[in-house]
């Protein structure tokens, strides 16, 4: 269950404590342990005093009408339901504030003796205020059960619960006397204490589960990495820094574990502590996310075809396949049955080609930023340059040279080397293709 929903769960057993009201002493001691709770309370309570049942509805009413600027009809007795489910909360709190505002006028008047409390009046105002508090519980579980999946158990569960709470409201409709109001108001209390403990289970539940299922793909995502590292040690790669990351990468995991199954433990006992355990789990996998991101950065400079220019040097390729180059570059190409996109970023790239071509208009204007220019069977040489810009080429017999800052993707089949200041790198292969042309050019934007 959301965030919200738990709040709402706290907020309906307050009130509904304040349901106990069907004898004198009953009335005045439910609400003075309410204000002895804060000065909130106390504020509250003058605010309820000091002014009419129509008042309060009004000013309920005005923010209502602020937030969504909708005009809504309301009468004395009741603030009518309108279509908008925007304001159907509000609308049946709003219904709810005004009962208890009779109620607290009606404790007034029990303790000067203007009203009886066995008076069909006193019990009127008893009845409406179960029935309004009944209503705002359905709305608050309605809105919980509409972001559920309708074939879920959360949602059959909550709708049993709205059944029966719209029961209670024909028990409260005949009731005769004070002690069936208090009856039905003690089965009140008893289902929404069913629904409190059937919502926090199934939020648990939901909680630990996708606990579950992220620790079992972690598991799988180590193991990866762990391959992936070792094959990097066979080539001669330094793997110290990712061999740490990965420790700590799977030291977070068994905290994460840890914390979950002290939190499920603390919530099966009752002890109090499951709120700490669980707000410790998120802690450890929001931890574990950015170690994993620092690690797969890694494992990308490292990677198979991936080739990161940094401004000294060369590269030099030769394959079949798709060559991506982004950054501040220049670059010599020659290829066959190829296609060629050259995205300028900076509007600066110079471009010299010299083969045959089929150019194709990919759109001009002032609604068009950045537009490719896309070079279809192309056969030939060329050479561009500029300051921010991706080249793609995907054909046969590639040959690329490339100079500059920013970062090479080669994938299909092929070798490539890289010579620097610290010498040269050998002969190292291009990497599978895994990337379609398009998805490489726009992703690298």
């Amino acid at each position: 269950m959301n965030r919200i929903g738990i709040r709402s769960f706290a907020h309906f057993a307050v009130a509904l404590m304040l349901v106990s009201i069907f004898s004198t002493g009953a009335l005045a001691a439910s609400w003075d342990t309410s204000v002895a709770n804060g000065n909130e309370m106390v504020q509250t309570k003058a605010f309820f005093l000091n002014n009419s049942t129509e008042k309060v509805q009004a000013q309920v009413m005005a923010k209502v009408n602020a937030s969504v600027g909708l005009t809504v009809q309301k009468n004395k007795d009741q603030i009518r339901t309108v279509k908008d489910e925007q304001v159907r909360p509000e609308l049946h709190r709003a219904n709810y504030m005004a009962a208890k505002n009779n109620l607290l006028h009606a404790k007034d008047r029990l303790q000067n003796g203007s009203l009886s409390a066995n008076s069909d009046e006193m019990l009127d105002i008893g009845k409406t205020y179960i029935n309004r508090t009944i209503d705002y519980m359905i709305t608050r579980l309605t809105d919980i059960q509409e972001n559920l999946d309708e074939d879920s158990q959360e949602y059959s569960v909550i709708g049993e619960y709205i059944s029966e709470l719209e029961q209670e409201k024909e028990t409260v409709d005949a009731a005769q006397s004070r002690k069936e109001l208090a009856d039905v108001s003690r089965s009140i209390r008893e289902i929404w204490k069913d629904a409190t403990n059937h919502m926090n289970q199934f939020r648990v539940q939901h909680i630990v589960g996708n606990i579950d299922r992220y620790l079992v793909k972690s598991e799988t995502i180590s193991t990866r990495i762990a391959d992936e590292i070792q094959r990097l040690d066979s080539t001669g790669e330094d793997i110290s820094d990712l061999e740490d990351m990965l420790d700590r990468y799977n030291e977070l995991i068994k905290e994460v574990e840890t914390n979950k199954e002290l939190g499920l433990y603390a919530y099966e006992e009752g002890t109090g502590d499951a709120p700490g355990y669980l707000s410790d789990t998120h802690s450890g996998i929001k931890e574990a996310n950015d170690v994993l991101r620092d690690i797969l950065q890694e494992l990308k400079d490292h990677r198979q075809g991936f080739v990161k220019l940094a401004g000294t040097g060369s590269l030099v390729a030769e394959g079949n396949g798709t060559a991506v180059l982004s950054g501040d570059i220049d670059v010599s190409i020659t290829a066959s049955n190829a296609k060629l996109v050259i995205k300028d970023l900076a509007g600066d790239a110079q471009i010299d080609i010299d083969g045959d071509h089929t150019k194709v208009d990919t759109g001009s204007g002032s609604d068009v930023a950045n537009p490719s220019l896309v070079y279809l069977d192309f056969n030939g040489d060329v050479t561009i340059s500029g300051s921010r810009m991706t080249v793609m080429i995907n054909g046969e017999d590639i040959i690329l040279r490339a100079e500059g800052t920013g970062s090479v993707i080669l994938s299909g089949t092929g070798y490539y080397e890289v010579e620097d200041d610290d010498g040269s790198t050998g002969s190292l292969q291009w990497a599978a293709a895994s990337m379609t042309d398009e998805d490489t050019v726009n992703g690298s934007e």
